[in-house]
């Protein structure tokens, strides 16, 4: 628009008096905000990508810090940081991500008004001390600072195993041992206690899935585990019954990104692995920064056993048939509120032969079905209190029968046939609140039920219930860490227990750091201990219950070191000292004479001590390989001053991991496991031995040496050709020590993202 002469001479009159008759206001307001402008204008800004050397998504959740400021970002899903108003000057800045190198940029010139972009790319971090852990205690720590001694089983360790069993993986740790049940299920004892005195959880929340009295692990399917941590020494203070040796967390896959992935197994025996998985990132579901985390998984194994006399009908392995489907979703609905869920189903069948009887052999099978539901809500009030509720629900239905199969081939017939099924149902409520500064303290409230309908036990359905309070204070004084907590619950079959538990964590230098703890653990009589109502009289015993049965209660020590040489050299070193009291074990009630069959109960012995010292050292002495050795000893007496059996006294365990990034990245492992003499005794042929004042008689497992080898490859993106030899010595000790033979395999893994 256009203004004539006069229009526009009367607009500038009207300016000049408002500007006139405004001025004073006008310079009281630029006077006021010219700090702030000027201050604007001297700040910049920095952004940028933080990637992953060995992943082709990017860090999501690094953490980037300006030094000696208190400015910082964190990665959001696309790996992008963004650090705004940083005043003029030269800084040094840290990233940092779980599980790689600390990167430091040096220098970085910040001028104002001006934007400056970087990109970083970090590298794996030879060791593990950067990992975050969640088991030792109620808070997360990183390894290095964790106040309670923890071991990691990284995703990448569990790849190079080359095994689709548990059980081979944790027998490759530092004072662990496996052994296998009547029922042709292996489990995990730690530090010379049994495996009944051995928790494991899934995901920090307790499964079903006990055989003779102990969790079975090759029901925990490998294609769903992320990492494994495992912690030694009594926690009863935080997970309840069970945990007087230990505890072994799997922690399954937490879908961090888009990926489809597939994987095809195939080896001698009948080794057959068929493994798939979908996962994906939604950004921003639920708006900025509220992400949607889903995954599929699947599995199917397949194994022959293992039978090395077929003449003799006994299989030393069995057969088996294994499948699993799991989902998981993570959802972020605010910047406060989370909800997890997370529904696994599992399934099996077990075949094995279990000896000649004159013209028939015996052909024993059993199938599990398990189905296994949690959730978890976060809920993050304010910076300091958060509120946390769960609830956990797992379900086994098992069924184990025995046939006799005449040798003529003609019809078989059932023996026996039982099916029990085991109920766990818990629910968790947690406050953490931070009431000063150097203070973590957590509350809790737990309910746990659990129930079992057998034909073997007195009634055919029982429950025991238990009410927890709970409570850990953690304290931060300047570079010392102090714990302290416990635990009280209300059992309905004995009545209350108080499990105390204190840590405490010194850096004593720059790299050693020294840690010791004491706490009390305990076991509850297990429902079957209690109300057991078996006959076997076709070998030669029965076994009854006991309702009078006490907790089974220890006192452990741990005492350790723990020094670290940049990325040259870790080294750990633990002592260990349990008194455990209460023992729960069998006794002869009636001894077996002829014409009459032993009957067998259980009863609380005085006690036992298991003492010793495991240490590990990992070296990198180049860019490409790592070096690993672990030793154990460990001694374990009854109350008479007797070994306990099956307990190895010396064990040591090995490793070589080579990588060659410019040969299609290659990757070699090999891994050694020895163990020294170990006495055993065959409860299943002299059942006399549970009289009491009988002497032990041993039988003695010669020592052994085993070696196993793996090899891959990535020619393409995406791609992974692997395969291995398990056993390579083909040293077997059969039936108390190594019984799988020498095994090959190899497979392929195809990703997509």
């Amino acid at each position: 628009m256009l203004l004539c002469p006069e229009h526009s001479t009367a607009l500038w009159q009207l300016i000049i008096h408002q500007t006139e008759s405004g001025f004073r206001m006008k310079k009281i307001i630029l006077l006021l905000f010219a700090p702030i402008l000027l201050l604007g204008a001297t700040n910049g800004r920095i952004e940028g990508i933080i990637r992953l050397a060995d992943a082709r998504h990017p860090a999501v959740g690094a953490n980037v810090i300006v030094l000696d400021t208190r400015l910082g970002a964190t990665t959001n899903t696309a790996g992008h940081f963004e650090i705004e108003r940083i005043p003029e000057g030269i800084y040094d800045l840290q990233v940092s991500y779980v599980g790689y190198k600390r990167e430091f940029i040096r220098g970085v010139k910040v001028e104002g008004g001006s934007d400056i972009t970087l990109s970083v790319t970090l590298e794996p971090s030879p060791f593990k001390l950067e990992e975050i852990v969640v088991t030792g205690s109620l808070n997360q720590h990183l390894l290095k600072d964790s106040p309670v001694l923890t071991e990691v089983i990284t995703s990448k360790e569990l790849r190079l195993h080359g095994t689709s069993n548990l059980s081979d993986i944790l027998q490759s740790q530092t004072g662990i041992e496996i052994g296998t049940t009547i029922g042709q299920t292996q489990t995990a004892s730690l530090h010379g206690l049994k495996s009944k005195h051995v928790l494991v959880l899934v995901d920090g929340e307790r499964i079903s899935g006990k055989v003779d009295g102990s969790i079975d692990l090759g029901q925990i399917p490998m294609n769903m585990v992320e990492r494994i941590e495992v912690v030694k020494g009594p926690l009863s203070s935080i997970y309840g019954s069970d945990a007087l040796g230990g505890v072994v967390n799997i922690l399954t896959k937490d879908p961090q990104h888009t990926q489809v992935k597939a994987s095809v197994t195939g080896g001698n025996l009948g080794r057959q692995d068929y493994e798939g998985s979908v996962m994906h990132l939604q950004r921003n579901l639920f708006g900025e920064g509220n992400d949607g985390k889903f995954l599929i998984n699947v599995g199917w194994n397949k194994f022959f056993g293992v039978d090395y006399v077929p003449e003799d009908y006994f299989m030393e392995l069995p057969e088996y048939d294994r499948r699993n489907l799991n989902l998981k979703t993570v959802l972020g609905i605010t910047a406060d509120l989370a909800v997890e869920a997370k529904l696994d189903l599992y399934s099996d069948e077990l075949t094995w032969l279990a000896g000649e009887r004159g013209i028939i052999f015996l052909e024993d099978k059993a199938t599990n079905n398990k189905t296994s539901a949690n959730t978890h809500l976060t809920y993050k009030a304010n910076e300091d209190n958060t509120l946390r509720l769960s609830a956990n629900h797992s379900s086994t239905q098992r069924r184990s029968w025995e046939s006799s199969v005449p040798l003529d081939g003609s019809e078989k017939t059932l023996i026996r046939d039982n099916t029990a099924t085991e109920k766990i149902f818990g629910g968790r409520l947690l406050w953490t609140t931070l009431p000063y500064r150097s203070s973590v303290l957590n509350i809790g409230f737990e309910f746990l039920k659990e129930q079992l309908v057998s034909g073997r036990i007195l009634g055919g359905d029982k429950e025991i219930t238990n009410h927890v309070l709970f409570l850990e204070d953690e304290w931060d004084l300047r570079s010392v860490t102090f714990t302290a907590g416990g635990r009280y619950s209300i059992n309905s079959a004995f009545g209350s227990f108080f499990a105390p538990r204190i840590g405490l964590k010194i850096p004593v230098t720059e790299r050693t750091t020294l840690r010791a703890s004491y706490g009390r653990g305990y076991r509850e009589p297990s429902i079957m201990d209690l109300y057991i109502d078996y006959d076997n009289s076709g070998v030669g015993y029965v076994v009854k219950g006991e309702p009078n049965l006490k907790p089974e209660d220890s006192h452990g020590i741990n005492i350790g070191m723990q020094y670290g040489r940049g990325d040259l050299l870790w080294f750990r070193m633990n002592y260990y000292y349990n008194n455990v009291r209460n023992l729960i074990d069998y006794y002869t009630v009636t001894q077996a004479v002829p014409g009459q069959v032993a009957v067998l109960s259980y009863r609380n012995i005085d006690k036992a001590v298991t003492q010793g010292i495991d240490f590990d050292i990992d070296i990198h002495p180049i860019d490409n390989m790592m070096i690993g050795i672990g030793y154990n000893y460990n001694s374990a007496k009854d109350h008479n001053g007797f070994d306990l059996p099956f307990r190895t006294p010396h064990s040591a365990n090995s490793k070589v991991v080579l990588t060659v990034p410019s040969w299609w990245d290659f990757s070699g492992t090999l891994r050694g496991r020895w163990y020294g003499k170990k006495p055993v005794t065959d409860d299943q042929v002299n059942v006399n031995i549970y009289l009491e004042g009988q002497t032990p008689s041993f039988i003695y497992v010669n020592s052994y040496f085993v070696l196993d080898l793996r090899a891959a490859l990535r020619p393409f993106s995406g791609v992974e050709i692997f395969g291995g030899v398990n056993n390579l010595t083909d040293r077997v000790e059969y039936p108390f020590g190594q019984i799988k033979p020498r095994m090959f395999y190899g497979g392929v893994t195809v990703s997509f993202e």
